[in-house]
């Protein structure tokens, strides 16, 4: 089949979202005719992975549109997904799609591009169901975490109701991140649930023996108040916790609050903070660490949960959101959000066993290929096709195009 992708967020050998979008592109080109949109902004990191791994490439070609460096992610996002349209249009009608498949940035309150591609079948996701804030826990984001996060409520609650159903409805197959996604967007006709992570396996460290000394966890991530570093902290001060240490893996604007909270609660001397870290380095804690803990209060799908999962690593997060889904066949204790959080996260990091943890091929990228050969055969099957403003399929793919673009590598 003829494919294109929206990936706003796209970069080989990554995490998170970037590494997203390059592993489900990677996954479609084995068996199809790709063509990724994705942001200039990302051109130079794409380009020089391909001069260097060149046999990746005969079924990919990237379409570089919009460059849209200056503002916040969320608007830059929704910029290019509104001049996207046009461009797919006229893409469309040179090269004549099979599917569309919209992969990155995953948030399911703001429209895409692809879905006004009307005579296309298309594939939404994974999309990451954030599930609102467990409100109860509120008191651990502080002041300015509290007013953001209302804020962040209201303005995503209407997109989701707005914008992320009108897409969802236009979609001939919907992928979720989460059971979040699950239950806010129910009663679609097709409707799957498939975490976004892709892990090479390969690229892994080993996990290591047990250390001697105090017990280890790992906070790693940005540090927003949403993210639970506070609870976290919260949790070491409790007795059942006194054996573990935490080291902090992650900046952000919520840092100093937080040094502040163990100074507080007498705990400094076991927290240690170590500022932002290259992700070669995170993985390698984690393989040394005797737990990831991450009590995040909703996270669409941390990818570094999927990570710990599959070094060996066991991950201690709440019961809710992203993680929930991650963990709900094993690799760790989910906590309940009810009663005593902190003394829920102390209890499960103490009842962990020494040397506990047991690498998982669960999140394997090579499974990818399989499940998108399978969403773009449902989505064709189930077709929800209309006719208002799209392009005329071509029969073939040209060389050049009224829209300035190239077929074959770039575009």
């Amino acid at each position: 089949m003829k494919v294109l992708i929206s990936s706003f967020a796209f970069a080989p050998e990554a995490a998170s979202e970037p590494g997203a979008g390059w592993e489900f592109a990677r996954a479609a080109a084995a068996n199809h005719e790709v063509w990724v949109a994705t942001a200039a902004d990302n051109r130079a990191a794409v380009e020089g992975y391909q001069r260097d791994h060149p046999e990746l490439w005969p079924n990919l070609h990237m379409v570089y549109h919009d460059q849209v460096s200056r503002g916040p992610e969320q608007l830059r996002y929704l910029r290019w997904q509104q001049t996207l349209a046009p461009r797919a249009r006229a893409l469309h009608a040179r090269v004549g799609f099979e599917v569309s498949h919209h992969v990155t940035l995953a948030l399911d309150w703001l429209p895409t591009g692809l879905e006004r591609l009307q005579s296309v079948p298309f594939v939404w996701g994974p999309v990451g169901g954030v599930p609102s804030l467990p409100w109860h826990l509120a008191r651990w984001l502080g002041p300015r975490g509290v007013t953001r996060e209302a804020l962040h409520a209201a303005i995503t609650g209407i997109g989701r109701r707005v914008a992320g159903r009108r897409t969802a409805g236009r979609a001939s197959v919907v992928i979720g991140a989460n059971r979040g996604f699950e239950r806010a967007f129910s009663g679609l006709v097709d409707l799957r649930i498939e975490t976004n992570s892709a892990i090479d396996l390969a690229a892994l460290p080993a996990r290591r023996a047990p250390h001697d000394g105090p017990r280890r966890a790992i906070f790693a991530g940005r540090l927003l108040p949403w993210k639970g570093l506070s609870l976290a902290i919260a949790a070491l001060a409790r007795p059942t916790a006194a054996e573990w240490s935490l080291v902090v893996l992650g900046d952000g604007p919520d840092a100093a609050r937080n040094q502040r909270l163990a100074e507080s609660l007498g705990v400094a001397q076991r927290v240690e903070f170590r500022g932002f870290v290259a992700r070669t380095e995170v993985l390698e804690r984690l393989a040394e660490a005797d737990a990831l803990l991450l009590p995040t209060l909703h996270d669409a799908g941390p990818w570094v949960v999927a990570e710990a999962v599959s070094i060996g690593c066991p991950a201690v997060c709440l019961d809710w959101g992203g993680p929930a889904t991650l963990l709900e066949h094993g690799g760790g204790r989910l906590v309940s959000t009810r009663g005593d959080v902190p003394g829920n996260l102390a209890r499960a990091l103490a009842e962990l066993p020494h040397g506990s943890g047991e690498a998982s091929t669960r999140f394997d990228r090579n499974r990818l290929g399989a499940l998108v050969d399978e969403w773009y055969s449902a989505a064709v099957r189930g077709a929800k096709v209309g006719g208002r403003g799209e392009g005329t399929a071509g029969t073939k793919s040209d060389t050049s195009g009224s829209d300035g673009s190239t077929h074959g590598p770039t575009t």
